[in-house]
């Protein structure tokens, strides 16, 4: 249904059923992510990820400072880590289909105990999303900490 509304929208397919998937079966929230462009936050966490990779420690701390919207930005942390599990046992469910290779070619680099490590850390970044402290600082101790070995 929500593939069917998006499809009034755009021509694109894989668009509508990527934006579907992140919106988690609400149509208001497809058609925001349609209309917004919100996919930029979402290109931008993949790049955050790649730049952990690489050890710069100062470019991924500013990478996130850089953030326009940290929270948006950490819905669609979730859903990336969420397709590196899935990406090699059903990448046919993941929610990036768009994006798939680049992914998969994060994943290897990533590997799977980082992967975990990265996904362990956002349940903890989560639970304290509300809670009166720095979330800046939060998500910036919880990136540095699963990159640095």
């Amino acid at each position: 249904f929500v593939v069917e509304q998006l499809l009034r929208q755009t021509d694109d397919p894989t668009k509508a059923l990527v934006y579907a998937r992140l919106s988690e079966g609400s149509v208001g929230r497809a058609l925001q992510f349609l209309g917004s462009g919100r996919l930029t936050l979402r290109d931008e966490m993949v790049g955050i990820l790649k730049k952990g990779l690489t050890n710069d420690l100062a470019s991924l701390l500013a990478a996130v400072g850089e953030m326009t919207d940290l929270r948006q930005g950490l819905f669609f942390l979730e859903h990336i880590l969420h397709d590196l599990v899935m990406l090699p046992h059903d990448p046919s469910r993941i929610s990036n289909l768009d994006i798939a290779e680049d992914l998969d070619r994060l994943r290897v680099s990533l590997g799977e105990a980082r992967v975990q490590k990265l996904v362990d850390g956002l349940r903890v970044v989560r639970k304290r999303e509300h809670a009166p402290i720095n979330f800046q600082f939060h998500v910036k101790t919880y990136l540095a900490t699963a990159f640095l070995e």
